[in-house]
This record gives C-alpha cells, structure tokens and sequence, in this order.
C-alpha cells in the first residue's frame, strides 16, 4: 500500500510592493491583480503592460520571525513589525510555505520578487444524481461522446504517471485497485474526500475489473495529491507545493479540478515552472454559469461565470463541462465558459466510476468530471508518444476537437467552449507512431517514425514466442548488438526492446532481461569493460557472463541464473549478484528462505578475499579460509574489531554450539556467544 507523507511547515514568509508583482508578471506572463484581488472578469483581450514601479515602492520585506504572533519583517537592516512598513509597499503577507522546495524554487529564480496573498480554492463540486442501473462501460455515454473506447486499440495509458490534486484518493476502492501508486500529503486533516476519488476513477479505473465504468486511460499509473483539508477549503499554498513535488514526482500529467475566483503569483509560478519541466496541468474552469445576485461575491458564491483560478492561468490546459443528452449541446446552469477556456468535455450526469456495486454507478455533474476527461485522453496522448510537449499536446486536442455537437450537428464554437469537444480517439490517432511490420526470410523489419530495426535469428524467434511487438517487450529499439560496452566476452549479441532486452551467445542461447537485473548486468559489463583496459588480468572478476535462464519467481522476489553466479532481486533489496564460494555458502544456508534472507550487496572484492551482506548476516571467503557465515551478535562484535583487517582476521568456521552458548573461530582467535548473558567474549591465540 503506498506510503503517506506530510510536509511540515516552515517559518519562511514574504511581503513585497504589488508593483513589482505586477511588473514582473507582465514581463513573464498573463497580468495578475495585487492582493486584495477583484472580482475577475474574463476578458478576450490581454491586460496592459503597467509602467515600471517608482523605486520606494519596490523594497523586499523578509520575515524573519514572529513575535507575539505578529509577522516581524526586515527593513534596511532595521526589524519593524509588519503593521508598522507602509501599506502601498505590501502586496501580501502568507502563511509559512509549507515545502522548502518550492521555497527554494522561488528564490532561486532571479525575476522571481513575490509571494502572493494566499488563496482558498475548493472542489468544482459535482452533484450526485440517483444512481441508476449501469450496465457498466456501454453505457458510458461521456466515452461514447467523445470516442475513447476506439482509442484503446493503440494505447490505455500504460507507463503515464497523472497526479490528481485534489481532496484525496481511497486507494482500496475495487475501481482504483492497483492504479495508485503513491500518495502524497499537504493538507491539514486525514480522510481522503470521495471527489478526489471520483476525479481518479474518471482519469484511470480500471478496465475488465467487473466494477462501474472504465477511466478514459485504464492503465496509467495515479498520484494521489491531497491538497484540500476536511472542510473542503484546498489552500493555494497547498496547491503550489502539490503541484512542485508531482513534478517531482515523476508526474506527466496534473489533474486540478479545484478552483476559485482570484488569482495567486505563488501558484502560477508553480504552474508555470510545471509546464517548463514538461508535465501538462489540465484545470477545471468552474461551474460558475450562473448569474451573481446584487452584492453576491463571485468567490464566495460560485456565480458571474468567472473561470475558475488555476483554470484562468495561460499555462493551464482549462476544460469547461457540457450537457451530455442536449440535442443542440445547451449550455446547463453551471457550465462556465470565456476566453480562458481552451476545450470542453461532457460534465453533465456523467457515469463516474465509483460504484454502489458493481451494476450500478453515481451521475455526477460538473467541470471537474470533464478535466478528468481530459486528463486521461493527454495520458493517452503521451503514452502513443512520449515526446510530446505540453505545447504540442494542447495543439493537437484543439486540431482535433469537434466543433459541432455530434448528435444533431449544431454548432459548437463560438461560444466560449475553445476549441470544442475533446475528440479523444482523433487526438490520440493523430500522435500515435505509425508503426509497418515487414517479415522476410532472414529476419523481420519494424519501422516506427522513419526509423527502422532489424530483428533476426533466434532473438527473433524468442521475441515472437513472447508476442513480438503486442507482447511483454513491446516494440524493437535496436538492431543486433555486439559492442563491448554491451555485452561480456564470449561471441554474443544483445537487441534492446521498450521492456527489456534479448542476450544471445552460443553456448546460452537467447534469453530474457528486463527490469533492476538487466540494468545490474549492463552495470557490470560496463565495469568489466573498463576494469579489462585497466586491469586485464581481473577481467574475470567483474563480470557474470551470460544468462543460463530467465528470471524465476522465489519467495517476494525472483532470481535469474548466469553462467558465473545468480542475480537475485526483491523490492527491499534490489538486484545483487552472488558467485563462487560465497553463493555456495549461501545455497547450504537455505538461499532466500533461510537464516540469511535475501543479499543487500554484490559480492564485494577485499584485499585478501571478498564478501557479501545479506538481510540476517554476511558471508565472509578468503582464499585461506574458504567462506563462512558471520551472524548477529557474534558479527557486530567481529565488526568492533575491525572486521577481517582486525587482530581476529577472517572466519575460519561458522557458528557451533558449546556449553552455554555458541563459539565461532577465526583467524586471531575466538568469538564466544553467551546465551545467559547476551553478551560477546574474545578469545585470542
């Protein structure tokens, strides 16, 4: 199950003159407002430049602590308290960051000058409709709308990391088993919220699982990041970190279906250093359509159809919802639409993955359902080609969207929608590699992108007996390799695949490598290779030689064998390689499954021997003594010494009983085990 972190606050605050905020968001991107922000309201044409700010007002206020639980701040060497710097010289005064990183992002960014006032945002609420009979993925219609069951035929999603900024996801949902993979924590609170949950399930549930409908890419991998506390209220602060540590994180796509009517420097910047770093942050315009009432506040009451923040953000890819059963593709009561708005995707009683059962699924309403869509159609995108910008993605899903409703053909643009409809199966066939496959008798060519691979021989042989470009390898990346740097001696050849690699020398035949052990065996050949220039005579000492087998599963783990030794590999330790007279020792104690468990090391060369750790002890050889196992409480007391360059040198014996205990022997005398005392005596010679 995956681990849970939350980030402590920091002391950290800044205040800054609202010119210099404006002055450098002029220079970098779309203008924001000093804090406190108005009332926004969208308009098509971009905001001025504003003149330069008259040099009193451009002072930097650094906080550098709090005394009686008033912000003191320094100004020109001299500490005065916040109330008491001048009022037009404050643009904001924040709450502690709560991550260094984004701290330290800020900094270090020379155009870099302010901390906005924080923001509240909050889930673009969906309302749940009566759950109704749901005979499961054909009766999806938001996939049939927006043709995502055709784009499976090329990819679903596999190898793409969306995170979902959110209230949390519940990662023992049956919709969501095995598809979140970490979760990471920066709001106050514990339980997960269910429209979080609701967002994963639409972005990546999972495909034939007998449960609700499938996520638009029912094989990505999910980042559950909580950034809304309890009571629904997801600070900006909160968002901005998310959004730094996704990245971070691995994070090809950001999922934000929160929002709220003013803007914060702090989180754009954040954004805008997302997007620099390649993810695609796809954000929810709001369900804001509804006209605000004389004196009513857009923030506070969801109304004036101001799209939502981060949603309004020109690095945003910002999706708004549509009705689903409308015959002209109406606009509903709480669909926001403007010039921010770059696509749509339905959001009206949309069939969401979270089930009552396995028959039966919520309708749920609103733009956080359609930026899941979307999401998950850009996880698609990047999974059929992985180089793809956030510039080029937003390209291609506006090229290819529709631009007339499809069930009556009305007109769609125009309207404050972008672009139109997101068309998931078009945007996906428009990026997809167009991939010949051309068999000849001497072997098989696989052309992708102008490139070509020439796959042959018994590799071929062992690749299609896998299932060739549809099976666990996927496509060819290379022809036939025999480069030193590749492979160890012995006259073989290697072909690299999307998914591992096929090795073939004459005495093994082809077989398999793939995962931590296939990059452990490239490691050592690469060793071997400089250790054979520089030492030609340990050449033998550094190397394996060439699979005898495939990887074989053993207890939590699997274990491949090689000419020279084994490479075994579990999720606690890694991939290690045994050989030689350590191996063997290590088979006599019971291999993974005895006293020694699984080894932490490779065998590592001493001066006058080597050895090898493993999770219960160590295995200790010199030419001399042979190998012995070193255990416990006896092995810490040995280590005392100095291990094997100590006055008790290497084990001569293993452990044996003798009265009162257990006795091993070495080179300089004795280790005695009292099991009275728990206690370790030395006996020299």
């Amino acid at each position: 199950m995956s681990t849970r972190k939350t980030y402590a606050r920091t002391a950290t605050i800044v205040a800054i003159g609202a010119s210099v905020l404006a002055g450098h968001l002029a220079a970098t991107g779309p203008a924001v407002a000093a804090a406190p922000a108005a009332t926004v309201t969208p308009s098509p044409t971009p905001s001025p430049t504003p003149p330069p700010a008259p040099p009193e007002e451009r002072a930097v206020y650094d906080v550098l602590r709090e005394a009686g639980g008033v912000p003191v701040v320094s100004v020109q060497q001299a500490e005065l308290p916040v109330a008491a710097v001048p009022e037009k010289n404050i643009e904001a005064v924040t709450q502690a960051q709560q991550n260094a990183k984004l701290l330290d992002l800020l900094q270090a960014d020379a155009s870099v000058k302010v901390f906005s006032k924080p923001q509240v945002r909050r889930p673009a609420h969906h309302k749940p409709l009566p759950a109704t009979t749901d005979p499961l993925l054909r009766a999806a219609e938001h996939h049939i709308l927006t043709h995502t069951l055709p784009a499976w035929e090329r990819t679903t999603g596999r190898g793409q990391l969306v995170a979902v900024l959110d209230t949390g996801v519940d990662t023992t949902h049956p919709e969501l088993r095995g598809a979140v993979v970490d979760a990471l924590d920066f709001a106050e609170g514990a339980a997960p919220g269910t429209h979080g949950t609701d967002i994963a399930a639409l972005i990546a549930g999972r495909l034939n699982n007998g449960v609700a409908a499938a996520g638009v890419a029912p094989d990505a991998s999910l980042l559950s990041v909580r950034v809304c506390q309890d009571d629904g209220a997801c600070p900006t602060s909160a968002i901005a970190t998310g959004i730094v540590e996704a990245v971070e994180a691995g994070a090809d796509v950001l999922n934000i279906s929160v929002g709220g009517a003013k803007p914060s420097a702090v989180e754009q910047y954040a954004l805008r250093w997302a997007v620099r770093q390649g993810a695609v942050v796809v954000a929810a315009a709001g369900n804001s359509a509804i006209a605000c009432d004389t004196g009513q506040e857009p923030e506070e009451n969801n109304c004036g159809n101001a799209v939502n923040y981060p949603g309004g953000y020109e690095e945003a890819l910002t999706v708004t919802s549509t009705r689903i059963s409308s015959p002209q593709g109406l606009r509903f009561g709480e669909e926001t639409t403007g010039p921010q708005v770059d696509l749509s995707a339905p959001g009206h009683k949309v069939r969401a993955g979270i089930a009552a059962s396995a028959q039966s699924a919520a309708l749920l309403s609103g733009s956080s359902l359609s930026a899941a869509q979307v999401s998950g159609a850009v996880a698609l995108m990047r999974a059929a080609d992985p180089t793809l910008t956030p510039a080029r993605v937003e390209q291609v899903l506006r090229q290819t969207a529709r631009t007339s409703w499809p069930l009556a053909g009305h007109s769609y643009v125009g309207s404050g929608r972008g672009a139109g409809l997101v068309d998931v199966d078009a945007a996906v066939a428009a990026v997809a590699a167009r991939d010949t496959v051309t068999r000849t008798a001497s072997g098989a060519e696989f052309r992708r992108n102008d490139v070509t691979v020439t796959v042959k021989g018994a590799i071929l042989a062992r690749y299609d007996a896998l299932g060739a470009e549809k099976g666990a390898l996927g496509w060819p990346l290379s022809n036939e390799l025999s480069a030193p740097g590749e492979l160890p001696a012995g006259g073989g050849v290697i072909s690299h695949f999307e998914r591992g690699s096929i090795i073939w020398s004459p005495a093994t035949g082809a077989r398999v490598l793939k995962g931590a052990i296939s990059s452990k065996v490239r490691a050592m050949i690469q060793e071997q290779t400089t250790a054979s220039v520089l030492h030609p005579a340990k050449r033998a000492d550094v190397y394996l030689g060439y699979p005898t087998s495939e990887e074989v599963a053993v207890r939590g783990g699997v274990v491949q064998h090689f000419q020279g030794g084994l490479v075994y590999w579990s999720p606690a330790t890694g991939a290690q390689a045994l050989r030689g007279a350590i191996l063997e020792q290590y088979g006599r104690s019971g291999h993974e499954s005895g006293r020694l468990g699984y080894p932490v090391t490779s065998e590592v060369l001493l001066p006058k021997g080597a050895f090898a750790a493993f999770q219960g002890g160590s295995v200790y050889w010199s030419p001399r003594t042979g190998s012995h196992v070193v255990l416990g409480a006896i092995r810490d007391s040995w280590g005392s010494t100095g291990w094997e360059n100590g006055l008790l040198g290497y084990p001569v014996s293993g452990e044996y009983p003798v009265a009162g205990g257990v006795r091993q022997d070495f080179q300089g005398g004795a280790l005695v085990f009292s099991a009275g005392t728990g206690k370790v005596t030395a006996v020299r010679r």
